[in-house]
């Protein structure tokens, strides 16, 4: 069967995306407009010490659409807010991440779906596009 079909069926597509499996990754990764970095691949990681929640912690708000990026958790995951001393990378870093060993980060957005970020530590990022000057994706 395909989305065509599903769709002429009356089948709700919310409902069947639920049961899909959150694919999981260790590497960069993007959803929407944040960008999950590695740490090796940047120079403004600091080792964040707050647990995340069960309820999440909001890492960027909508500002388009008012749909957040919530991170979730399951097992040691931390985060803080992290800034650079460079003006340029501090606007643009949204904080550290440190998902520990048999741990899961979620990245969750009601349009982007959810990812899956396996062990390690990362900093999340703003994307950022050129139109005659550099600026903050705004999704």
């Amino acid at each position: 069967m395909n989305l065509t079909q599903l769709t002429t069926n009356g089948t709700d597509l919310r409902a069947l995306a639920a049961e899909l499996a959150v694919p999981v990754v260790d590497g960069l990764q993007h959803q929407g407009d944040v960008s999950v970095v590695p740490a090796y691949m940047v120079t403004n990681y600091v080792k964040p010490r707050q647990q995340v929640p069960m309820a999440g912690v909001p890492v960027l708000r909508g500002e388009s659409n008012g749909n957040t990026h919530l991170l979730l958790a399951s097992g040691d995951v931390l985060f803080d807010e992290c800034r650079s001393y460079d003006s340029h990378i501090s606007r643009i870093t949204l904080g550290c991440l440190l998902v520990g060993t048999e741990s899961v980060a979620y990245l969750s957005h009601p349009e982007h779906g959810d990812s899956g970020i396996g062990p390690g530590r990362y900093v999340l990022r703003r994307k950022r596009e050129w139109i005659h000057e550099q600026r903050a994706v705004v999704d």
